[in-house]
């Protein structure tokens, strides 16, 4: 609750300093306005003996109008620093949502703006009857959370399809899919940059080529827990791919060959627990991929911390 009310109370200040701050200037602005005109007046006609009438110097709810540009920069510094400091991604969103929320309340050109500041969204069953209604209120859309949706996988993605949204992130953990709606995120969505598919059976190296195959800008793959991914059926370069995560999965150093002549770029790679994989296939990717910054080898009981130290001293366990 705290958490909540101190970036309302950050928006309330910062609101009553923009106003009053518009206020002036518009008083400034009238004021001067007027000063011109008397002079041009006094230049054209003789001084009048009698004094000019007194204006009403009350402010009127013209005064009072800030442009949404700049309300959508105090709701972003208030949702995007630091008073929300969480490193989940349903938590951080979640209470980001809770404030855009409380603001959209407040009046229509309030609400309009909080809806083009809503970038994630979180699908699940419930919601299915109403996603017309939310693509077309969240127009700036470019993450789903799929995670808690319990209903048929390619009638959502051809749903989705049909609105212009630049999906770029999409989470679908431990869930059952079929081959044929891993090709239909491929088509569905070819301009995304991460996918999480942690966890899901039913995954098939077809499947996964197919993505990245597509998806040409993608920089981050979630992998793990997919024992039957093993990547060999990859033979194209994914040059923009850093980030990939095959931890508990059923990989080899086969599969370490093919991502060292095809994933160059990677700076992140996880393979923990997979004890099919060995040291000749770790050197043989660390020797390969030299923009590598971090290896996770956990549970690699094949692997020895020496080798790392041998072949790259910046490559940790």
């Amino acid at each position: 609750m705290k958490m909540i009310l101190f970036p309302l109370i950050v928006v309330v200040i910062i609101a009553v300093a923009l106003i009053s701050f518009a206020v002036v200037l518009n008083m400034k602005k009238k004021k001067r306005s007027k000063e011109f005109i008397k002079s041009t007046k006094t230049i054209a006609t003789p001084p009048k003996t009698k004094s000019p009438p007194k204006t009403n110097t009350t402010p009127t709810t013209t005064d009072f109008y800030l442009p949404d540009d700049c309300w959508e920069r105090v709701f972003k510094f208030i949702v995007t620093n630091k008073f929300i400091i969480s490193n989940e991604y349903r938590n951080k969103n979640r209470d980001n949502y809770l404030i855009l929320n409380s603001l959209s309340l407040v009046s229509k050109q309030f609400l309009s703006i909080t809806d083009s500041l809503r970038f994630s969204l979180a699908i699940c069953t419930p919601t299915v009857p109403f996603l017309d209604q939310l693509f077309k209120r969240f127009t700036n859309l470019s993450s789903l959370y799929l995670s808690s949706y319990y209903y048929k996988l390619d009638v959502l993605f051809s749903q989705i399809a049909c609105f212009q949204l630049n999906i770029t992130s999409i989470i679908l953990r431990h869930k059952p899919i079929n081959p044929a709606n891993v090709f239909l995120i491929a088509n569905c969505f070819p301009n995304l940059q991460q996918l999480n598919l942690t966890g899901c059976s039913g995954m098939s190296d077809e499947g996964i080529t197919h993505v990245l195959r597509i998806c040409c800008n993608i920089t981050h793959l979630n992998l793990s827990s997919c024992r039957n991914v093993k990547l060999r059926g990859m033979n194209f370069e994914v040059l923009k791919l850093e980030t990939l995560d095959l931890s508990c999965s059923s990989v080899d150093d086969e599969t370490l060959y093919v991502i060292s002549k095809y994933c160059r770029g990677l700076l992140q790679l996880s393979l923990q627990y997979n004890q099919n994989v060995t040291e000749k296939g770790v050197k043989h990717l660390v020797e390969n991929c030299t923009q590598l910054r971090e290896i996770k080898l956990e549970g690699c009981y094949k692997v020895h911390s020496s080798l790392l130290c041998y072949t790259q001293p910046s490559l940790l366990k």
